[in-house]
C-alpha cells in the first residue's frame, strides 16, 4: 500500500503542477481545430473487451486529463477501473502518467510518448512502463481521426510486454464538446470497443 500511496501522491503532484502552470497560459490556442494534441481537455470513456476464445466479459471505465506544458509537449494523467463479469468477479485499478511529444504538420500531427503507470487489483500490484506513437488527422472541421500503436511492460519482464493498436474517431458538436468511438486490437487477439465524451477547457 505504501508504494501505491507514493505513486498516487507523485501523479497528483504532477497533475496539480501542470494544471497550475496551465492556468497561467492563454486559453486553448486553437478551438477551431478538432484535434486534442496541444489542447487542455478531460476525456471520459466506457469500454468492453471481447476476450479472445473466452466467455469472460471484461469492462472498463476511464478518465484522462491532458494539459500542454510547453510547446509541442503535453502531459496526461489517466485513471481506469476495470472489472470482469464471469463465474467470479475481479476488479482492477490503473493510474498512469503520459508525456507526449507531437509535431505540427497542417492537418496531420504525428506524436509519440512514454508512459509510467501502476496497477493494483484483486490478485497483484505492479508498476509498468510503456511507449507509443501515432498520427492525429483532422479529416473535417468537426471530425478528427487518430491511430496509434503502443507497447507496455512491467519493469521485471520488459521482454514479455504486449502490443496494442487503437483507431479513434471523435466528432465535435461544439468547439469544446465531442463524442468518440474507438477500437483497440490487443496482442493475442482480444478486441476492445469504447465510446467516450470529451470536454476542452
Amino acid at each position: 500500500m505504501t508504494s501505491i500511496t507514493k505513486l498516487v501522491s507523485a501523479l497528483a503532484a504532477v497533475a496539480v503542477s501542470a494544471s497550475v502552470f496551465a492556468q497561467t497560459q492563454p486559453e486553448n490556442p486553437n478551438y477551431s481545430s478538432s484535434g486534442l494534441l496541444g489542447q487542455r481537455y478531460v476525456d471520459y470513456g466506457f469500454g468492453f473487451i471481447d476476450v479472445n476464445k473466452s466467455r469472460t466479459d471484461l469492462y472498463a471505465a476511464g478518465l484522462t486529463v491532458n494539459v500542454p506544458v510547453v510547446s509541442n509537449i503535453d502531459v496526461a494523467v489517466n485513471y481506469s477501473y476495470s472489472w470482469v463479469e464471469a463465474d467470479h468477479n475481479d476488479n482492477a485499478h490503473e493510474l498512469s502518467l503520459d508525456a507526449i511529444y507531437y509535431i505540427e504538420a497542417g492537418k496531420l500531427k504525428p506524436f509519440g510518448g512514454l508512459t509510467y503507470g501502476y496497477n493494483w487489483n484483486d490478485w497483484d500490484d505492479d508498476d509498468y512502463w510503456g511507449a507509443f506513437g501515432g498520427l492525429e488527422f483532422q479529416a473535417l472541421p468537426q471530425l478528427v481521426l487518430s491511430a496509434s500503436a503502443g507497447y507496455n511492460a512491467d519493469f521485471d519482464d520488459a521482454d514479455e510486454g504486449t502490443w496494442d493498436g487503437t483507431v479513434t474517431a471523435r466528432y465535435f458538436f461544439t468547439k469544446t464538446v465531442a463524442a468518440s468511438v474507438s477500437t483497440t486490437l490487443f496482442e493475442g487477439g482480444d478486441v476492445g470497443y469504447s465510446a467516450g465524451v470529451t470536454l476542452k477547457f
